[in-house]
């Protein structure tokens, strides 16, 4: 994951609710791929939660960071732990039990 770099990061909040949950993070790479992932489950940070407010102004990228004007910022590595868990969670939500 060291060789990754980010090109391309978009913040979709058209379809969020007054707390800010139903935010979209959309994430190009310099290798072709991308991700996407809502900040949803990040509560307990107040500069995320401030972003999820509409406080925290617009989001950009460097290499390595998703980053925005008031201080809150996102790894490449916390990204795809927030993509796991929701695919994960996701996937639960799915299973059948018998």
């Amino acid at each position: 994951m060291d060789n990754i770099k980010i090109t391309w990061v978009n913040m979709d909040d058209a379809n969020c609710d007054e707390q800010g949950d139903g935010i979209v993070i959309i994430v190009e790479f310099n290798n072709g791929g991308g991700i996407t992932f809502t900040l949803d489950s990040l509560t307990g940070n107040p500069l995320i939660n401030a972003v999820k407010q509409g406080m925290g102004g617009k989001c950009y990228a460097d290499e390595k960071y998703i980053r925005w004007r008031n201080g809150a910022s996102l790894s490449i590595k916390q990204m795809m732990d927030l993509v796991l868990a929701e695919t994960n969670t996701q996937t639960a939500g799915n299973a059948v039990f018998g």
